[in-house]
Parts: structure tokens; C-alpha cells; sequence
């Protein structure tokens, strides 16, 4: 019953474009979606007053396990004559870019810093290339998999894609997750492919195919952009249809159906039902690794928890904001109702999380469990500490002390997720900038498919006030939601995945015999082979080859952002951002270039500091006390480790957002808290041992991760490894052997441990040390695995061994008192006049 007008909020020729939805933000207009009528692309439109950038999605749901949309996503980035064109037009337009593909879309994303128009240049040239894209099948090759001849004349398999892959599946997540989406979706179904592709599969995939996969699904009926900017919504439309009425005839599809409110959108209602694996269904899986004992992992999960018919249902939105909710407190992270129980078990720690791709899913991983410990009584054990939450929550009797506990926590994350919504919708989406995923586009979907109404509200504060009249009600709702999620009644899915030695050498053994039969069908010699394929690839680059460089940006940047007034108050730096009228950031940096060396194994539980709870006011907040306390009180606080290689400063910072005056000047108040009086005393150990220990098992997996993620601060403590605060703050193994230290450091004595250690530090034979360490029932002897790991032993018991095992255990009879008091020691060393400095970013009004 909405006129365009209306629903639009302007005037405007409404002739190409067809309206979706306006989006509102507390009433006030926020942004649009619309439809291109002529060729079905659909278009999001944020009124955001940041640096103009975008985000193009292209639909690609996968069609087997070969990675041909991430390999596209490699190729239309820089391959091919048209996409280094457009690579360098990003350059003279001050534009960054990049990448990534999620399991049924890849996304483009983009900013610049040039003038207001430049932005739909770079968009222009991003679309005309992605339609029609001129690499060549040598080029397709090259990212997928292909050989080459090493300056030993050996041949090696090479392929960006394919090593990307190939060390992606070494490791116990990729590997257990590519079993988890198989339970949830069903062999075959779209979802349930490995996006990235697997080793096996990529090796299979073929130029042809990738051709073929590249038409059907880049179509601009296919795709869809979100353009985050403070330009007038017609001038955005009006560029926009400039552009698409510019693309390649072969870009233009038949008319399709338009989006609409309450549905879901193209790509998910084109993916077929899910066919989801019995419940109980029990998957042993194995990642290759030389370690028996490296740590695996144990995934539970209860498919389609909540379908699609049932989440936008009237009501349905409820249903789908409590189930986010519960999963948090239920099973994610150390103040959740699991964690407290997995004493006694084989697990560390543990995660959860909700699918939210078709068919909701709820998904339950326990980490840190050895994987010789992962079998079906341990995977028994687990499943019982869930059932027996469970049960116990559904027990609850109406307006109880423990119902109102929980429920006093799903307040807390209620007006923490209401908090958020805001912050969100303030915050720059960050297009352009690595790292930054597609939220926007899936949170704004969700919004549109969960909404009754072309005027869509993107702030969470109809859902906070429906689900607090239904706490207020004093009854216990879960008894409901929980049989009605399935979470009581059906028995999840289950998948391990443990290390396997033998799995490690069949692959290593696999690997070298595709090598040796490739040499052996050489119609030359090696030599010859290597020559020819480097002059085809310097034609292809020659071919590629830029003539003609587009021109510079016509209106760069001469200066900082005139529009900031930067205010000084002693060590505190304010600035008012007009736009950021209902949130403000504050941080306290300290430095610590005057720890010394003695102290410096102890800066590594510095980035933890708001992890212990605090002293305020004279009084002990605990850890699980003074989260709640964040979500009500502010917006969130956190601290780390900064480290600049050009200025050589170091320092830790806590740092914090909140909405209004009053939260920002909580936050500082919190953060000067969590800086001078965490709670590092005898009666927190247990707590202290907690987070050290989920740093050590955090901190071995840091280099599990693509190296983007960390290659960068371990090349530069590398460099700056004179300087030993640097070095301490920046590198991640570094790190993993301070967190070792620290967690015997921390522990009781034991005579019998200590003993063990002494005996093994003296062993020569590497077999027979090898046989102590895994026999033996000591929990010293998982970590002496992992470090024995990381050493050289290709010469028998590394030349270091008995001095690492010397120092831990040094550190093992070390009182936990005197760490304790080591570690405020460099807390006042830190903590004194001069040596901080502050910053606050708010609006005007605050």
C-alpha cells in the first residue's frame, strides 16, 4: 500500500529501476534496495557519509568440489589483460580493492580516496571485466595446478589455488568442516561442496570447466552491488544505470522475477532442500600430521534447527534472534553454561555458532582434545555434558533463582546485540579493506527476508522489546524453544578429526609419485621443459602487458581530512566526528619499553588483561561478573599488543566504544580499571590457568591460518628482533613459547612431573624418546611432543632439548605466587606518569 514516493522517500524517474524496500534506522531513511528492471541486477544503496566504496556480489554456489568460483575469484582479480587494466586504473583512481568467496557468493569490494566519482569509474571498469574477463587457458592452469621444474630439475606441483588448498586440508577445521556442511546438507547439495576446492578435485578441474562455470553464473541477473556513500540517492541510480546500460550484450539476461520483501533472496531460493544425514550420525575423519598427539577436533551438530518455513513465519524473526542468542551463553567461549562443565573431560575449550545459510543449523566444537584421546567414549562423554545441560535447562521451574539467572544473562546479551545493531549501522562497512567480509550483505538479506514490510528496519529494537516482555513473563521459555528446536529429543551429529602420521606419509609418498610419473611422460628433457615454460609465460605477460596507462585521479586528496578538529588535553587526544552521533571510541595506549628482559616473558598475557575480572571501587568484580557488566554498561572493551616498526614503539592497549556520553566515560573509567587492578591474586588462579592455557592453544594455531594473517608480524619481529619489546609483542611463536612457560609457571608443584622432565631432558636416542613421551601419562609430555615438533630432530634429539626441557622445569618449580608478583611488578613499571597516552572519537554532542 506503499507509493513509490513513500517508499523511496524522493522524487525521482523511476523508469529503469524498480523499489524493493527502503531501509530505516529508528524511523529515519537509511538507504534503499531497488531492481534493475532490463537486466535483474539488484542494487543497495547506504546513506553513509565515509569514504565512497562498494561491494559487488556475483552468485556462485558451488557445483562440485573443484573451487571453480574461488579460482575465478584469483583470475578476475589480475589475470588477463582487461583485469591488470583495471588494476591499474584502482591505482590512479587512490582505489583498494580486493576479494573473497564465501560458500554461495564471491564479492568484490572497493574504496577510494579520489573524488566522489571516481568510485563508479572503478565500478564500471570492476563489471565490464568480471562479464568478460580475456585470460587464457595457460593462465586458468597456472592458478589451479600445474608443474614445474625446480633448479634441481625435480618437478613440483605448483598452482595458486591448489597450495592454498593443499596446506588448507593439513589442518583439523578445514577438514572436519568439509564432513560438518556434508551432515548438514547432504551429499550433492551445493552447500556442501568445498568452496576453495579440494586438492583431489582441483587436480581434475579443466580450463573448459571453469569457462563453463564462469557462464553461468556471471550474469548480471547473477549479481547485485551495495555502494556505501553520502551522494543524493537519484545521482546514484543515475550512475549506476549509466553503467549497466553499458555492459557487453552478453551480459544482459532474460527478465527475471524482482525481489521481495519476505523472501528469501535469488541465490538461497534457487538452492535446492537441504537432505541433512541421520541425527546421530557418527563421521571419523583425519588430517595429515606428523604428531600423533597434535590436538583435533570434536564437532557436533543439529541440522536445520530451524527451517526456512518456520523462521519467517509471523513470529519467526523471535525464534531466530533467541536461537542466536542461546547458542552464545549455551556453548560459545569461557563464560558460557559448557564451558563451566568441561572439567574432567579431553577438552579445552569450546565454540558454537549457528549456520545461517539454508536451513539454520547449530553447530557445537570442542577444542584442545588430543587427538589420541578422540574416540567414541570421549566422544560420549561430551555428548552427555550436553545432554545433561540441557536437560537441566528445560527442567527449570517457572520464576526459579536459576531461570532467572540464565535469563538475567540473555537480557544482558539482548541489549549487548541492541547496542551493536547500532554501533554497526554507524561504523563504515570497510569495503576495500582485507578482512572485511560480506556481513553488510547477508545482514541486509536477513533484514528484507525476515521483514512483513517494504519499510525495513534494520535496528534490533523490535526483537529486543518482543524477546524481554517474553523474560519479563517470569516462565521458562526454553522448555519450549529447545524441544522445538530439536536441540532436546534428537541426538546431533557428530564429526572427529584427528592427526594421522600415516595419512601424512601416504599423501607425502602420492604427491612424490605424480611428480615422478610427470618426468617419466616428458616429451623432453627437464631442462628444455623448464625453458619452454618460462618463454610461454613471459609471451603471456608481453601479451598482458599495459601500453596504456589510464590517467590520474583528476581531484586527489592534498591533504588529512580537513573536516577533523583534533583537541588536546594533556596525554588525550579528542576528536568530534559529526557522523558519529551516537557512538563514541576511546582507547589508553602504555608503553612498554621499560619492562626488562627478566620480565619480558611475562608480556605476553598483557593483550589478555581484560580477561581476569577487576578491582572497582574496592571491590572484586570476577571475570564472568565484569563481562555482564561490559554488555550493560558499554559498547565493548578489549586490549593488545601495538607494535610500529617506524616509530619502534610498543605498547599495550585497552580499548573500548559506547553509545552516549555516559558509556564513553564508563568505558574510560573500566579501562584505567582493567590497566591498574586486574585480578592477579592467589584466589583467581584457576581463572589466571584458563586463559593462559586458551592463549597457548590459541596461539599453536595462529600459523594454521592463511599466512596473510600473520607472515606480515613475523617478518617484521624478524626484523626488529633487536629490539626484544617488539619482538615479544609481534611474534606469534615467540608468544607460544611464553604461554608454555607461563602455564607451568602457574601450575602446582609436582614432584613426580619434575622427576619425569629430568629423566627425559638426559634421553640421546630420538626412537626411545619418542616411545617415553607417548607412553607415558604425564600431561607434560602432550606439550614435550609439540615442542620436540618444532625442533630439528633430522639428526637424532635436537642440540637445544635438554636445555628446553631444563627451563620448564625451572618454571615448573617456581611458586605461582612469585609469577604472580612478577607479573604486577611490570604492571607498575608500566603504570606510571608520562608513560600513557589517550584518544576519544565521538560526536560532536558527546
Amino acid at each position: 500500500s506503499y507509493s513509490f514516493c513513500t517508499l523511496l522517500d524522493i522524487h525521482f524517474n523511476m523508469d529503469q529501476w524498480e523499489p524493493v524496500c527502503r531501509y530505516t534506522k529508528r524511523g529515519k531513511t537509511y538507504g534503499h534496495r531497488v531492481w534493475h528492471k532490463q537486466t535483474g541486477f539488484t542494487l543497495d544503496v547506504l546513506n553513509l557519509k565515509f569514504v565512497p566504496q562498494a561491494l559487488i556480489y556475483v552468485d556462485t554456489p558451488s557445483k562440485s568440489d573443484g573451487g571453480e568460483a574461488h579460482t575465478l575469484e584469483h583470475l578476475l582479480l589480475g589475470k588477463g589483460k582487461r583485469a591488470k587494466y583495471v588494476r591499474t586504473f584502482e591505482e590512479v583512481s587512490l582505489a583498494t580493492a580486493t576479494a573473497f568467496t564465501e560458500r554461495k557468493r564471491t564479492m568484490f569490494t572497493m574504496q577510494t580516496l579520489g573524488e566522489g566519482g571516481a568510485l563508479y569509474q572503478v565500478i564500471k571498469e570492476k563489471i565490464n571485466a568480471l562479464l568478460e574477463p580475456d585470460f587464457c587457458d595457460t593462465e586458468i592452469q597456472h592458478e589451479i595446478r600445474h608443474m614445474v621444474i625446480t633448479d634441481k630439475g625435480e618437478a613440483e606441483e605448483k598452482g595458486t589455488v591448489y597450495v592454498e588448498q593443499v596446506g588448507a586440508f593439513q589442518h583439523s577445521s578445514h577438514v572436519a568442516y568439509y564432513h560438518v556442511y556434508r551432515c548438514i546438507y547432504g551429499d550433492g547439495h551445493p552447500l556442501s561442496w568445498e568452496q576453495g576446492g579440494t586438492p583431489a578435485a582441483i587436480r581434475a578441474l579443466t580450463p573448459d570447466r571453469l569457462r563453463d562455470f564462469h557462464a553461468d553464473c556471471y550474469k548480471l541477473q547473477n549479481m547485485g552491488i551495495v555502494i556505501a556513500t553520502g551522494d543524493d540517492f537519484s545521482n546514484v541510480l543515475t550512475k549506476v544505470s549509466d553503467i549497466l546500460n553499458t555492459v557487453p550484450p552478453t551480459g544482459i539476461p532474460h527478465l527475471t522475477t524482482a525481489p521481495e520483501v519476505g523472501r528469501p533472496p535469488k541465490v538461497e531460493a534457487s538452492l535446492p532442500t537441504p537432505r541433512p544425514a541421520a541425527d546421530a550420525t557418527y563421521v571419523e575423519s583425519e588430517f595429515p600430521h606428523l604428531n600423533p598427539h597434535e590436538p583435533g577436533k570434536v564437532i557436533f551438530c543439529w541440522p536445520s534447527v530451524l527451517p526456512h518455513t518456520l523462521a519467517t513465519q509471523e513470529e519467526g524473526w523471535i525464534d531466530y534472534a533467541l536461537l542466536l542468542i542461546f547458542t552464545v551463553l549455551f556453548a560459545d567461549g569461557d563464560t558460557s553454561t559448557l564451558y563451566s562443565m568441561l572439567g574432567g573431560t579431553e577438552a579445552t575449550g569450546v565454540n558454537a555458532s549457528v549456520n545461517e545459510e539454508k536451513g539454520l543449523s547449530l553447530l557445537v566444537s570442542f577444542e584442545g582434545v588430543k587427538s589420541t584421546s578422540i574416540n567414541e567414549e570421549c566422544v560420549t562423554e561430551l555428548r552427555a555434558k550436553m545432554g545433561e545441560a540441557l536437560d537441566e535447562i528445560v527442567s527449570w521451574e517457572d520464576d526459579s533463582q536459576e531461570l532467572s539467572s540464565f535469563n538475567n544473562r540473555v537480557y544482558c546479551r539482548v541489549q549487548c546485540l541492541l547496542k551493536h545493531s547500532v554501533e554497526f549501522l554507524q561504523h563504515p562497512p570497510e569495503f576495500g579493506v582485507r578482512g572485511h567480509y560480506g556481513d553488510w550483505v547477508s545482514f541486509l538479506d536477513k533484514a528484507v527476508e525476515f521483514s512483513k514490510d517494504p519499510i525495513v528496519e534494520l535496528t534490533f529494537d523490535k526483537e529486543a522489546a518482543a524477546i524481554e516482555e517474553l523474560l519479563a513473563t517470569g516462565k521458562n521459555i526454553w522448555a519450549e524453544y529447545l524441544p522445538k528446536w530439536g536441540l532436546i529429543g534428537r541426538e546431533p551429529c557428530v564429526v572427529t578429526c584427528k592427526a594421522s602420521p600415516s595419512l601424512h606419509e601416504m599423501e607425502g609418498k602420492a604427491t612424490e609419485e605424480r611428480c615422478q610419473e610427470f618426468l617419466a611422460g616428458l616429451s623432453m628433457s627437464p631442462e628444455e621443459y623448464k625453458a619452454a615454460q618460462e618463454k610461454q609465460l613471459a609471451a603471456i605477460e608481453e601479451a598482458t602487458r599495459i601500453t596504456e596507462q589510464p590517467p590520474f585521479t583528476s581531484n586527489p586528496p592534498m591533504t588529512f581530512d580537513p573536516v577533523l578538529e583534533h583537541r588536546v588535553e594533556g596525554a588525550v587526544l579528542s576528536c568530534p566526528v559529526t557522523e558519529l552521533n551516537e557512538c563514541g571510541y576511546f582507547g589508553i595506549a602504555v608503553s612498554v619499553k621499560d619492562i626488562p628482559p627478566r620480565l619480558a616473558v611475562h608480556m605476553a598475557i598483557l593483550p589478555t588483561l581484560h580477561s581476569y575480572g577487576v578491582m572497582l571501587d574496592g571491590a572484586r568484580v570476577p571475570h564472568e561478573v565484569f563481562a555482564a557488566k561490559l554488555q550493560q554498561e558499554v559498547l565493548y572493551l578489549d586490549s593488545y599488543m601495538s607494535a610500529s616498526s617506524v616509530t619502534d614503539r610498543v605498547e599495550v592497549v585497552v580499548r573500548g566504544a559506547g553509545l552516549k556520553a555516559d558509556e564513553v566515560e564508563q568505558g574510560a573509567r573500566l579501562c584505567e580499571a582493567v590497566l591498574r587492578t586486574p585480578l592477579w591474586d592467589e584466589d583467581n588462579l584457576p581463572r589466571i590457568r584458563d586463559v593462559v592455557g586458551e592463549q597457548l592453544r590459541e596461539s599453536r594455531e595462529i600459523m594454521k591460518s592463511r599466512a596473510e594473517f600473520w607472515g606480515t608480524t613475523l617478518a617484521g619481529s624478524y626484523q626488529k628482533q633487536e629490539n626484544y619489546h617488539h619482538l615479544f609483542a609481534e611474534c606469534c611463536l615467540l608468544q607460544e613459547y611464553c604461554y608454555l612457560r607461563l602455564k607451568y609457571q602457574l601450575s602446582p608443584p609436582d614432584e613426580d612431573t619434575a622427576r619425569f622432565l629430568t629423566r627425559v631432558s638426559l634421553m640421546s636416542d630420538l626412537d626411545g624418546l619418542k616411545r617415553e613421551l607417548n607412553a607415558s601419562g604425564f600431561l607434560v609430555a602432550d606439550d614435550l611432543l609439540l615442542m620436540l615438533h618444532h625442533m630439528d630432530y633430522s639428526r637424532g634429539v635436537p642440540v637445544d632439548w635438554r636445555e628446553q626441557c631444563e627451563v620448564l622445569l625451572e618454571d615448573l618449580k617456581k611458586d605461582p605466587k612469585v609469577t604472580l608478583s612478577e607479573w604486577k611488578e611490570m604492571l607498575a613499571i608500566i603504570n606510571k606518569q608520562g608513560n600513557c597516552r589517550g584518544y576519544v572519537i565521538s560526536g560532536e554532542e558527546q
